[in-house]
């Protein structure tokens, strides 16, 4: 496509938007301190078509201004300037966050270098580069004060820095810890085929882990098995952070309390409809109408991995037959079990409708389920398994085939990713989905896959288990994925 061919595209869609802003009477865009700190128009669906236009026109201008600035760039500088510059983009948006620039300037009136140095206590003469880099993403505008001092003010983006909380956990966890991780990744491979070896050879520091099919185990936890933290899963933030525990462990350790609520708050931020931009991500599909829970009238179900309860809670408030067991390792049940409570206690009389349909369990997933679940009739899982390589959903998974078998009509419900095949999305949104692949394969060597990734491992899974359900609605980045045991004497597989 042409420059102005690009340029014709832009403009399409930009007046798509001005119209629908103005029409809905909502905040216009701006760079200015008192512009709004989100673009006003977001991916959530279930909306009028008009809004629905909107938000295709929107990524589709994200789209187009993208690839007329790498059209315009240059292949070689497109690939070129994001190696030189974003180490010092880092750099900067770590220095403002780390050293509270954004509160060190007041949104009446501004501050001069010298009073957010002594604020900040940064020398000030890397402050004022570091502002003036920021000043060039329009974090911060310099204006000339009545005494001739530069003095430093708010624009939006500083301004979100300053009073989205989100936002500041976001730039904790990505500028702190995600960088690190990141970096281990792209110095040392987690798993790195070897000439010569029949299994892998991991790198951790200066020590090589020899790694069989067989692997010997290095961490059990009470009632399960160590796969939770086995060699052959020890992944680049095991590196960063010479630790042995995978990641989900590790922020409950009670020392990293600071962290686990920083990734409460960064996690709550990205998946905000208004901060993606390109994909709406429904956290309450499962309660929105994707699942027929009406007919499955007083089942069962059990939710696996299911943390402190909010999926289950969510269901339940809206069906009223359906009855819950949340397993978790034992000490997120502990603190599910409290967080149950106070929700109840928020919301007043009538809240035993859904408390007394929900208990927790103690239960590691990579271990069989107890003989007495095998009444189950829903196991679920709501973004737990892309946490985790194919080895490990495979055996998670294998675990329910007794209590698939035992109770006919036993289903499991996954809500995760479904990434899009190579090519068939916008790049905006496909390179949004695969920054999420890239980023759980780090953390915890886990994978967002494609439909046909997801068929390919329930075919490891189980001869007779298959993919009986596959929802995905426009717009978002989640599915539904419902799998099914066929019992059945003339399928040729084995149990």
């Amino acid at each position: 496509m042409s420059l102005s061919a690009l340029a014709a595209e832009i403009t399409k869609h930009a007046k798509i938007l001005d119209s629908y802003i103005a029409v809905n009477n909502l905040p216009r865009p701006s760079f200015e301190v008192d512009g709004p700190l989100e673009f006003p128009i977001c991916p959530t669906i279930h909306r009028d078509e008009a809004h629905n236009q909107a938000q295709a026109s929107r990524t589709a201008l994200l789209d187009a201004c993208q690839s007329l600035h790498d059209l315009t760039a240059g292949p070689a500088a497109a690939v070129a300037w994001p190696a030189l510059t974003r180490p010092y983009e880092l750099l900067m948006l770590k220095t403002l966050h780390r050293f509270s620039i954004p509160q060190a300037v007041p949104l009446e009136g501004g501050a001069t270098i010298a009073e957010i140095s002594r604020q900040s206590g940064l020398d000030e003469d890397i402050l004022s580069r570091i502002i003036k880099y920021a000043c060039s993403y329009r974090i911060f505008y310099e204006e000339a004060g009545d005494t001739g001092a530069v003095i430093i003010r708010h624009t939006a983006a500083s301004h979100a820095l300053l009073r989205h909380r989100g936002l500041r956990d976001t730039l904790s966890v990505c500028l702190d810890e995600r960088f690190l991780t990141a970096s281990s990744m792209a110095i040392s491979p987690p798993l790195q085929r070897q000439p010569g070896h029949s299994g892998c050879i991991l790198q951790v520091g200066m020590t090589e882990l020899s790694m069989i099919e067989d692997t010997t185990n290095l961490y059990t936890i009470e009632g399960g098995s160590s796969d939770r933290n086995n060699s052959l899963y020890l992944s680049a933030f095991n590196r960063a952070f010479q630790s042995d525990d995978n990641y989900l462990d590790y922020l409950h350790r009670p020392e990293n309390s600071s962290l686990r609520s920083a990734v409460g708050g960064f996690l709550g931020y990205v998946m905000a409809s208004t901060n993606m931009g390109v994909r709406d991500h429904n956290m309450d599909m499962l309660a929105s109408g994707a699942v027929d829970w009406e007919s499955m009238g007083e089942a069962l179900v059990v939710d696996v991995g299911g943390g402190y309860g909010h999926a289950s809670i969510s269901i339940a408030r809206k069906y009223p037959k359906l009855r819950f067991i949340i397993q978790d390792l034992p000490a997120v049940i502990a603190q599910g079990a409290r967080f149950i409570s106070s929700a109840a206690a928020s919301e007043g009389e009538g809240v035993g409708d859904f408390t007394s349909r929900i208990s927790f369990m103690a239960h590691d997933m990579f271990a069989p389920q107890p003989q007495h679940m095998l009444n189950t009739d829903v196991f679920m899982f709501r973004f737990v398994l892309h946490d985790w390589p194919d080895e490990s959903v495979v055996k998670i998974l294998r675990n329910l085939i007794p209590a698939m078998r035992a109770k006919p009509g036993c289903r499991v419900i996954v809500m995760d990713y479904i990434l899009p095949e190579t090519g068939t999305e916008l790049r905006v949104v496909e390179k949004m989905e695969r920054t999420m692949d890239l980023s759980v394969y780090a953390i915890n060597s886990g994978k967002e896959r494609s439909y046909q990734d997801w068929q390919n491992l329930v075919g490891r899974v189980n001869g007779r288990l298959r993919m009986a359900r596959v929802y995905k609605e426009p717009y978002s980045a989640f599915g539904i994925i419902e799998l099914e045991l066929v019992i059945s004497e003339d399928i040729n597989a084995g149990i």
